[in-house]
This record gives structure tokens, C-alpha cells and sequence, in this order.
């Protein structure tokens, strides 16, 4: 689990509010320990955990047959143009059916 440790995130915020002693923020100390928890974060095993999660989730949707969502669309036009022709070509085999037996 990666935690946001920036001006937006929720430590980033609570340091506006962390007062000690004569009630003035020691803006340097937070920046400090807001330094090395990104640190320690970025040298932590998550991150080596979220690399091989993403690159056997990339390797294992890569052995799926899969298809983007234009050639997926393309397919299906192609597929519906094919049935029309098919259902015209029935209709004439079934004419010229009709026609040999009359």
C-alpha cells in the first residue's frame, strides 16, 4: 500500500494543525519526517511488490487473446455486413429454388 505523503495528503494537511509548545508549527521537523517517510516508502518492498504485481498482470493479459476496442468494433460491422449478405444469398437460393420446382 503506497501512502501519499504530500502537501495534498492527509499528513500534508494534519501538519497545519499540529501545534507544540507555544502553539507554533515546527513547519521544519514535519518537513523533515515527511521527507523520510517518502523515502523510507519509495525504498520499501511495496514498491518492488506493485513492480512484479504490474509486470505479471501485464504478462498474463498479454497470453489472452484479447483485442482493443476498434478492431473489436471493426470485427462487429464486418460480422453484420457479412450476415446481410448471407441473408440476401438465402433469398435468392430460396427464388431460384422455387423456380426449379414451378
Amino acid at each position: 500500500m503506497v501512502v501519499p505523503i504530500g502537501p495534498d495528503s492527509t499528513f500534508g494537511k494534519l501538519r497545519k494543525y499540529v501545534y507544540w509548545g507555544n502553539g507554533m508549527v515546527k513547519q521544519k521537523i514535519l518537513e523533515e519526517i515527511s521527507a523520510r517517510v517518502s523515502e523510507i516508502m519509495a525504498a520499501s518492498p511495496a514498491k518492488d511488490i506493485e513492480k512484479n504485481l504490474k509486470a505479471a498482470l501485464a504478462g498474463g493479459l498479454a497470453r489472452l487473446d484479447l483485442v482493443t476496442r476498434e478492431e473489436f468494433d471493426v470485427q462487429a460491422q464486418v460480422l453484420a455486413h457479412t450476415r446481410e449478405k448471407l441473408q440476401e444469398l438465402e433469398q435468392r437460393l430460396a427464388k431460384l429454388e422455387g423456380s426449379d420446382h414451378g
